[in-house]
């Protein structure tokens, strides 16, 4: 079947939770360079069982989303480039990292509140309904070849 409206409907929805998901990440303080953001990515997939939304960031993204708990510190050398880009001396690394160890990172669930939102039950109804356009073209299709 040709999935023309589909696929092009399902494109635009993941550019829409792109968007969503970089201005959810500015509103909770997660862009301190922006390198997260840019990394945002959505890509569409055939996986022979159908049509499939992969949504790809940074490794990060998940520790933005589900925290980190207390217990194990975070590798030095990703610790060190963020504080450089924050302007931090070396120096308060360790520290940092001693603390994260020690208290963990709060979870900020961006991509929970987006899922939970009204734009993203939007995107599904327009989903269904660029389907059901490529259903009737499949049926037209099918009725004008008898």
């Amino acid at each position: 079947m040709d999935n023309t409206e589909l696929e092009k409907a399902v494109n635009e929805f993941g550019l829409d939770i792109i968007l969503e998901i970089a201005d959810a990440l500015r509103a909770v303080g997660a862009n301190n360079t922006g390198e997260l953001i840019n990394s945002l990515r959505s890509e569409l997939r055939d996986t022979g069982k159908g049509l499939e939304l992969f949504l790809k960031s940074k490794g990060y993204f998940e520790i933005i989303e589900k925290g980190r708990k207390p217990g194990k510190q975070p590798p030095i050398s990703d610790l060190k480039r963020w504080a450089q880009r924050k302007g931090l001396p070396e120096k308060a690394v360790f520290p940092i990292a001693k603390n994260i160890g020690k208290f963990g990172i709060k979870p900020r669930p961006v991509l929970k509140q987006i899922i939970n939102s009204n734009k993203f039950k939007e995107g599904y109804q327009l989903i269904g309904e660029a389907y059901a356009k490529d259903v009737r073209k499949e049926i037209k299709n099918i009725i004008n070849k008898k």
